[in-house]
This record gives structure tokens, sequence and C-alpha cells, in this order.
């Protein structure tokens, strides 16, 4: 009975995947892709290949990739795809608003970076030219007094936190230094690449906003 339950369960789940996965819209076939490679259901995705054939949309197409790839290599050493990279963005709070189309586009302009232990990511006082987003790792907030070359650590950062942002907004020297604790993975926007979406999606503004003003509760309150 309990083998027939199995069964039946994963029946359930496939019938569900297929529904998706032949949806019109090409970002819910993309989401769909990627649950199904997750969830080891190959033999669908073969299914949505052959039926799609040279018509598999570009964002399909690199999730159907990931099926012919080296499962020798460590997931951990492989760089990130865009939807890996979206899921990252989708739990930050600055892009969680955002709809999976636009975080597919903003994926696209950031950069993956790995960073040893002990590495200054952002030193205090240097003018910023990006903003970060924790992958995996932790980093610490150190704050530096004049003369004090050990400094005081303010913050610890983990994963999906985002610093730096702020540097790009006030154009205002860094106020704090992130240091590496081990070894991270970060996802870096340049400032162009920010201020280019900021002009196209106004609900970044406000989630910046709201998150300036927490910052400023939590400093007054301390």
């Amino acid at each position: 009975l309990s083998e027939w339950d199995n069964t039946s369960h994963r029946l359930d789940i496939d019938e569900a995947l297929i529904h998706v996965l032949n949806a019109a819209d090409p970002w819910t076939q993309m989401a769909a892709a990627w649950t199904t490679l997750r969830l080891g259901h190959t033999h669908l995705l073969l299914q949505l290949s052959d039926r799609l054939g040279d018509q598999v949309p570009t964002q399909v197409k690199e999730i159907l990739d990931q099926m012919n790839d080296d499962t020798s290599v460590d997931v951990n050493e492989q760089p990130l795809t865009n939807m890996e990279k979206i899921t990252f963005l989708k739990g930050s709070p600055f892009f969680a608003a955002l709809p999976l189309e636009e975080l597919y586009h903003i994926a696209l302009s950031v950069q993956e970076e790995e960073v040893k232990e002990g590495t200054c990511v952002i030193e205090q006082g240097s003018l910023g030219d990006k903003m970060y987003i924790v992958v995996a790792g932790q980093l610490e907030v150190r704050v530096f007094a004049e003369g004090d070359s050990s400094g005081t650590q303010v913050a610890m950062l983990a994963d999906k936190q985002v610093f730096g942002d702020m540097t790009l907004l006030d154009d205002e020297p860094r106020s704090a230094s992130v240091i590496a604790v081990e070894e991270c993975r970060l996802l870096s926007l340049q400032r162009g690449d920010l201020e280019r979406i900021l002009r196209r999606y106004s609900s970044i503004a406000f989630s910046m906003m709201r998150i300036l003003s927490r910052r400023l509760r939590e400093a007054m309150a301390a």
C-alpha cells in the first residue's frame, strides 16, 4: 500500500508539473522547469524539450541545459544560474516585490564574486560603486575610530542580506568596513546598473526608503 501511495503521489506531482510546464507564459515555464529540475523529475523536462524543439525560450533553455552538466562537479563550485540568482534576489527585501520577468533582467546585470576569509569587501571611508547581496557565508560590519586599528564590530551579515547600498544613493564615503569572516559568495550590482533599475522600477526605490527608515530607527534606538 505504501508503494502504491508513493507512486500515486508522484503521478499527482507529475500532472501538476506538466500543467505549468505547458503554460503559454515563458516566465511560468521557466519557474516550472527550475522546480521540476530541483525535484529530479527530469523525464518531464526531456518531454518538454522534445515538444518545443527549436522553439525553447531562452530563459527555459538555460535550465534544460543543466541536465547535461557534469554532475561530478560540486554544485557549490558551479556558477549560479540566472534562476538561482533570481531566488536570492527574491529573498532580498529590496527586490521581493518584483515579478519574475523583472527579476530575470536584474539577474542578467548582477555579477557573482567569491571572497576569501579576511577579505575587506568594503573599506570605511572609500567611495562605493557596488552594492552586494550575500549568497553564502558571513561577514562582519566593523567601524573604525580615528587612530583605532582594530575597530568595533557593529553587525553581522549572512545569507540574502544586502550591504553597500546606501553609499550608491547618497554619494557619501562608506561609514563602515565589511570584512568576510569566512569564505563568502556574493552577488554584486554596479552603480550604473542600480540607477537604471531604479529608474525603471519605482517599487525598488520605495523598498530602499523603507529599509533606510528602519535602519535610522534602529540606530536611534541603539
